[in-house]
Order: structure tokens, then sequence, then C-alpha cells
């Protein structure tokens, strides 16, 4: 395939012109790239292909230190809006022979007016030491504070996410199992004024201390689909310990009981894997035999992204026979407003 290398661009980030507040939306797929829209660098010989429909990092220079950084100015986010941004990544297998050897891919967030003083990132990192690669998703800001998460995984959709009523930023991640999230990072101390925005930073970089080592060839290592729109909450709905239910969709068993003295207790976990507030959470129960059914009450009516609350659902039949219900579950998630829990169980004399 033809490849498109993206122009790099000199301009200093600080002579930029900050885009309207309010206007942090967009993406690109990178199989095509607006010179305008970013501003590229890199040290010792990082750099970045547009192909495959994705951004793949390649070392062109065998060289002990390889990076690449590109800025994404366009569409920035504002201040005093919620917003979130991620992209998927994916580090292949990597020959990393020597102590030390590390390659990671991350996603990060600055303020307009500087990248060095006030900086987020999460990435998923591989590095070599003690005589073995350790993969994991690592979170880094410039207050010294660093987290890591051991994975498996060679692939995972990197997010962060802005809460502008708490002022704080949120990264997560996703290696296949599901969001996680790290702790919310408190951005009182970046001391940003109302006309800075946020800007979006994709960083790659190839470290060996044999220089033999450090090249990285097309297809190792790529950013895939990076989008950003505003907050939102996203309802997760479990059966413990871990079974994720679709709403309207299958249902739930509570298996045979006796009449008036056999009952069963099932316990669902509520999720919130969003970027925003899940909030106005409400229970109720309906259907011909809603009465058999008895729900409890929330541990929480809001939860922010990454918390959760458990209810339970008690199957205890007054008559024999087949027994159904509708549990519902209403939140301000748009796609899925009243989250609905077929139920059914079945009694016997």
């Amino acid at each position: 395939m033809k490849k498109t290398k993206i122009p790099i661009l000199l301009a200093a980030v600080l002579a930029y012109p900050s885009s309207a507040l309010g206007d942090f939306k967009g993406g690109d797929s990178f199989a095509r790239l607006i010179p305008s829209n970013w501003i590229f660098s890199s040290i010792g010989g990082g750099d970045y292909f547009a192909q495959n429909s994705r951004l793949e990092f390649i070392v062109n220079s065998p060289l002990a230190n390889n990076e690449a950084h590109l800025i994404w100015i366009a569409n920035s986010g504002g201040y005093d809006q919620s917003w979130f941004m991620q992209v998927d990544v994916a580090v292949g297998t990597l020959a990393l022979p020597d102590e030390a050897d590390v390659q990671d891919l991350s996603l990060g967030v600055f303020p307009s007016d500087d990248r060095g003083i006030r900086y987020l990132d999460v990435g998923m990192r591989h590095i070599r030491t003690q005589g073995f690669v350790d993969r994991g998703i690592a979170v880094f800001d410039t207050r010294s504070y660093y987290q890591e998460r051991r994975t498996n995984a060679s692939a995972a959709t990197l997010r962060l996410h802005y809460d502008r009523s708490a002022r704080t930023i949120t990264p997560s991640w996703n290696t296949g199992k599901g969001w996680e999230y790290g702790g919310p990072r408190d951005l009182v101390a970046w001391n940003m004024k109302p006309s800075e925005t946020f800007r979006a930073i994709l960083f790659a970089r190839n470290r060996a201390l044999n220089p033999e080592n450090a090249k990285v060839v097309s297809g190792q290592a790529w950013f895939k689909d990076f989008i950003t729109g505003n907050a939102s909450p996203d309802i997760v709905v479990e059966r413990s310990p871990s079974s994720e239910l679709k709403d309207n969709k299958g249902t739930v068993s509570f298996g045979t009981v006796k009449t008036n003295s056999g009952k069963v207790r099932k316990v669902f976990k509520i999720r919130n894997h969003g970027t925003a507030e899940l909030k106005g959470l409400k229970l109720s129960v309906l259907g011909a035999n809603a009465k058999d059914f008895r729900i409890s009450r929330l541990g929480k009516d809001k939860l922010a992204p990454g918390a959760f609350t458990t209810f339970n659902v008690l199957f205890r039949p007054r008559d024999s026979g087949k027994h159904k219900a509708t549990v519902y579950l209403t939140s301000n998630d748009k796609d899925e407003s009243s989250f609905e829990i077929r139920v059914s169980g079945r009694s016997v004399d």
C-alpha cells in the first residue's frame, strides 16, 4: 500500500490560535490527515505514516531513543464543557533483548499554552525488566504521579475525559474486558484560565540500550480511530459477578421454588462506563406477576464514571405456575433511558 507521510509542521504550538470554546468534536481515521489539524515533531528517528486506515509508528533511524508527537489543534476542548477523547492503540510482538528496552503509545492532554508543566497521559507500555517483558497500561502526570495496571493484552482503547463541574480529568482504558478507570486528576493545580483550551497529543516512543534494537517497522505499533465528543453517561447492567445484560433482551430465570415458602434472591450491578455522571437512577417492576418479584432500593441514585451500585430482586411467589415481570431501570442515559430486564420464575405446590 502506498504510504502517506505526515507533513512535518514546525510551527510553534503556542503560536497557533485557539479554536472557539464549546467546539470539541471531530475525529480522524488516519486514512487521510488534514495538515492544519495537526502539529508533528519527533526525536531521533521516530516517525508516523498514515496507512492501512491507521497511523503507524515507524523508526527510520536505529538510534537509541525515538519519539514521535502529534498534537491535535483543531476543535480544541473548552475549559467550560465536559468532553472525552479516545484512541485505539496496538503494540505488536517486539524483540526486546536488552534491559530497559521500552515502547509505548500514549494519549495525552495539556492546556493550550503549556505542554511541559501541566500534562496527563494514559498509554500502553511494554518494557523489558529483569529478563522478561512487562506489559501494562500506564498513567502519568507531571506531578510525578504514576500508576500502572499490568495486562497481557497488546491492544487497547485509551480514553481521557474531563468533568467540568469537578474540574478533573479521568483516564480509562479497555483491553477487551470492559472499561477500567484510573483515579480522577484534580486540575486545581493546573491554574487554567477560562480562555484556555485542552489539546490532545498522540505520543509514541521506542528506546533501546542497543541502537540496533531501536527499529520499529510498519505494522508493529499504531494508533487508530481517534475520536472526541461531548461527555455522556453509559449504563451497563450486570448479573453478579460479571455477566453483562442487554436491554430488553433475554430473560433472567429465578428457577423453580415452592409456593408461599420458597424464595430466590439475585444480585444485579449497575455500572457507569461513560464519561459523564449517570444520574436519575430509579427502579420499578411491572407486569402481570410484578407482586412476585420484589426489588430492593438502589445503593446510589447517581454514579460517577467508573462507579457502580447494586440492587436485589427477590422472587417469592404466592401462587403456583409460571411468573413473569419486567424490571425497569431509568436514568439519564440517552440511548438506554429505560433499561428493561425481563425476569421469570416458576412455583409449585
